[in-house]
């Protein structure tokens, strides 16, 4: 089992995580982490002046708060 954590940037500035073909990449079994501090970081970008940075986080906060 691997475990891959996620950090801030990876939800803000590349392709959603929930696309990325982690299996593929990994080449085992693995569990995705998130820690408590990205989601408070990303809980701060909801109201970034770079209209797309809040947009985006905006959309991938309830996904992953329904996968906790």
């Amino acid at each position: 089992m691997k475990y891959i954590f996620l950090d801030t940037n990876i939800f803000i500035h590349f392709q959603f995580y929930e696309q990325i073909p982690w299996q593929e990449i990994v080449g085992d079994e693995y569990k995705l982490i998130i820690a408590p501090i990205v989601l408070d970081e990303l809980d701060k970008h909801k109201t970034n002046p770079n209209k797309k940075i809040a947009g985006r986080v905006k959309s991938i906060l309830p996904k992953i708060e329904q996968e906790l």
